[in-house]
Formats: structure tokens, C-alpha cells, sequence
């Protein structure tokens, strides 16, 4: 599962500018994964270029007990 610690999070905006497909910066706050799928070397790219190494993937259970942002809010 695409997961962002939005503590580490500071709100650059590079994953979104990477694919906004999958992430998602509202105004003043952090990033978050609003898709699970999609243009999987533009995800990499977003991960690789994260400066504070805050996107990962993570086995779904192990990103519920950490807290971390997964977009299930917006799963349709």
C-alpha cells in the first residue's frame, strides 16, 4: 500500500508534481495518496525524489498501526 508520514511530510509538493493521479496537497496542509494505482515509474519518481523520504510502500496493516496516510478516505 502507497503510504506518506504525514509528520515527516513538508508539504513540498514534489509527489504531486510527479503524478497528480495518485497524490493529492490541499492548501496548507500534507500530502496524501488519493489512488493506490497508476504510472508506477512516476510513483518511484515521486518516492526516489521525496526529500524528506516520507513515501513508502507498506504492507496495509502495518500503515493502519502507523498511522500513515493511504487516501482510503478517497477510495470510491
Amino acid at each position: 500500500m502507497l503510504a506518506i508520514d504525514q509528520w515527516e511530510c513538508i508539504s513540498c509538493g514534489t509527489c504531486v508534481e510527479q503524478t497528480d493521479k495518485v497524490f493529492y496537497l490541499p492548501n496548507d496542509e500534507k500530502a496524501t495518496p488519493i489512488a493506490q494505482d497508476g504510472p508506477m515509474d512516476l510513483i518511484q519518481d515521486a518516492i526516489d525524489e521525496c526529500p524528506v523520504t516520507c513515501i513508502s510502500w507498506l504492507p496495509p496493516e502495518e500503515a493502519a498501526d502507523r498511522g500513515l496516510a493511504t487516501g482510503a478516505e478517497y477510495a470510491e
